[in-house]
């Protein structure tokens, strides 16, 4: 499959013109024993299909784990989801729609993707990098979040995106009536980046191309189905896209130029806060752990 696409019923192999069905069961196999033999007992189709891999769908993406020795994805999932049940109770993600057009959008940028995650991770950048955004959510109305080894980022007391675009959209049930100015933006390492508001959530998938080139792919989620592609959403769903793409826009030169700064032979390594930039450190021991475990197994091996 070389784009993405409908299927059409089967999955159609270009090369020889097999043909798997949608559970990956192998069906067709045309002069596979000869000039119009399309069966042979010596290519038993039951011990050729396509090869299965655990998968998860979740907030709109689709989680894969080609080992098959992962942890079940909703214990890997199961600190998170705790954590937001506060904001977004026990069916929060049933709720979340993703729109049949529109809410989606991506951008490819020239750094290394644990660059966009340590940006992502922090809020330190506000003032300066996010001038519109610290208008309303400023650097202070920010607390640090970082827990259970795989999560990190930041959280706001006073996003208000709602009052200064105009929007009119449906909240989550579940959300206190006295916190709808709360949101949370977590990374779930490695390459995920999740932002939960009371009128939406959004998910990132970050895709490294290179050691310097990484496209983000973001996705708008809303609450209810109507929300999600009812016309008299439509201005507000435009406009919470438009917003983001604004905030994700400005921090394309700050990812980029610490990508080229890294290419000094002044450059030795940097320097945290060690108040502000804790969920960025969270993210440095988290990799440094495995790229260690990795080159370790590399040794044994």
């Amino acid at each position: 499959v070389q784009e993405a696409g409908e299927i059409q019923g089967v999955i159609r192999c270009p090369y020889h013109s097999w043909t798997y069905d949608l559970n990956g069961t192998l069906k067709g196999t045309p002069h596979v024993g000869g000039i119009n033999q399309h069966k042979d007992e010596r290519v038993p189709c039951e011990k050729h299909g396509l090869k299965a891999l655990r998968s998860h769908v979740w907030m709109g993406m689709v989680f894969v784990n080609l080992s098959g020795t992962a942890p079940d994805f909703e214990e890997v999932l199961r600190p998170l989801t705790e954590r937001w049940s506060q904001f977004l109770g026990d069916d929060g993600n049933a709720l979340m729609h993703v729109p049949r057009e529109g809410g989606a959008w991506q951008v490819e940028v020239k750094c290394n993707w644990k660059l966009a995650v340590e940006n992502y991770c922090e809020a330190y950048h506000l003032p300066w990098v996010h001038p519109s955004l610290n208008s309303y959510s400023r650097l202070e109305d920010h607390y640090n979040i970082a827990f259970a080894d795989q999560f990190a980022g930041q959280g706001s007391y006073a996003y208000n995106l709602a009052d200064v675009e105009g929007t009119s959209l449906p909240t989550f049930p579940s959300w206190p009536a006295d916190r709808l100015r709360n949101a949370e933006y977590v990374a779930l390492f490695p390459n995920v980046l999740l932002g939960i508001q009371a009128d939406h959530a959004f998910a990132m998938m970050l895709q490294p191309l290179a050691a310097n080139r990484t496209v983000e792919h973001l996705r708008l989620l809303f609450v209810g189905q109507d929300a999600a592609d009812a016309p008299q959403y439509e201005a507000s769903r435009q406009a919470v896209l438009n917003a983001w793409r604004v905030v994700f826009s400005e921090d394309i030169g700050a990812v980029e130029g610490m990508q080229a700064g890294r290419q000094s032979p002044g450059f030795k390594g940097g320097v945290f806060s060690p108040e502000m930039d804790q969920p960025t450190h969270y993210f440095h021991q988290w990799m440094a752990r495995r790229v260690l475990a990795n080159g370790q197994n590399q040794v044994q091996g």
